[in-house]
């Protein structure tokens, strides 16, 4: 049987790996939702219900925090990376309003593009985060190279749709 003298909590990896599975969620959502004819009309409601549960999880961290005497890792970096992927489920959300606020109800090209890349991303960020209990830097590394690459192409996309958008001249309202 193995004693420990010192308490320790190594629940934050399992936090961790809960908000990462709500992001994927969220991308999941998104990309469903453009590979139709149609937007669903709901499809903000639905990420923005994620988007709070990855709150959820976020808020119960610096409880959790004080209570414990022993980290797995750093303090600072465990609330740090807690929140950055909250921040990624806000982004996404944020997306998601705009379909609603713009009304955008047809997915293009572009978009669906986009957010294939995007979720492809995300998987690679599950990994990474997923491997994090590990301590093993090998995989993660891996994954998060392919999370810059996939940005990357992200980013490019993005300046493509702009281009063809603005190339052919289109009227303030149109946009």
């Amino acid at each position: 049987m193995k004693f420990n003298l010192v308490p320790k909590n190594d629940k934050y990896f399992e936090d961790f790996n809960q908000i990462i599975d709500i992001v994927r969620r969220i991308a999941r959502e998104l990309l469903q939702a453009v590979e139709g004819d149609r937007i669903p009309a709901d499809i903000w409601r639905r990420v923005k219900s994620l988007e709070r549960e990855a709150d959820g999880v976020v808020k119960r961290i610096p409880t959790r925090l004080e209570q414990s005497f022993i980290t797995p890792i750093e303090r600072e970096d465990i609330h740090l990376l807690a929140v950055t992927i909250d921040d990624v489920a806000d982004s996404l959300c944020s997306m998601a309003s705009r379909f609603e606020t713009f009304e955008i109800e047809t997915p293009n090209d572009d978009l669906r593009a986009m957010l294939r890349a995007l979720d492809q991303m995300c998987e690679q960020m599950v990994i990474a985060v997923h491997e994090l209990r590990t301590l093993d830097a090998g995989p993660v590394r891996e994954a998060t190279a392919k999370v810059d690459t996939l940005e990357e192409t992200i980013d490019e996309l993005y300046r493509l749709a702009c281009k063809r958008l603005f190339h052919r001249r289109p009227e303030a309202y149109d946009l």
